[in-house]
């Protein structure tokens, strides 16, 4: 009777834990200055291991030339569409186009 309880109770905080994570990211969320972002988590990931590998001029020529890259102004209010284990699609408000960025270029 004892352990089935224990097993309840820890049922339940686990559930609890999962749907509070899952609405703090719902609703708007600002961006963060000086975060990359990029139109596919391809692309996203591409640039951070050219950034990564310390190839500035590599990382500058991407930047230039392919406009679906670029680096996130501050202040942005966004919606966070889609999460992965470290990136998240995010939606500026009013808008209808979407990026990929790292779970840390949001508040």
């Amino acid at each position: 009777m004892f352990k089935s309880k224990l097993s309840i109770i820890a049922l339940l905080i686990v559930i609890i834990v999962l749907f509070s994570g899952i609405s703090t990211m719902a609703g708007e969320h600002v961006t963060k200055k000086g975060f990359l972002a990029a139109g596919s988590k391809e692309l996203l990931k591409k640039g951070l291991d050219i950034y990564f590998s310390g190839d500035h001029a590599a990382f500058n020529r991407l930047l230039r030339e392919n406009p679906y890259i670029f680096i996130m102004k501050a202040g942005v209010s966004v919606h966070i569409v889609e999460t992965s284990w470290t990136m998240i699609r995010i939606r500026p408000v009013g808008e209808t186009w979407s990026v990929w960025t790292m779970i840390e270029g949001v508040d």
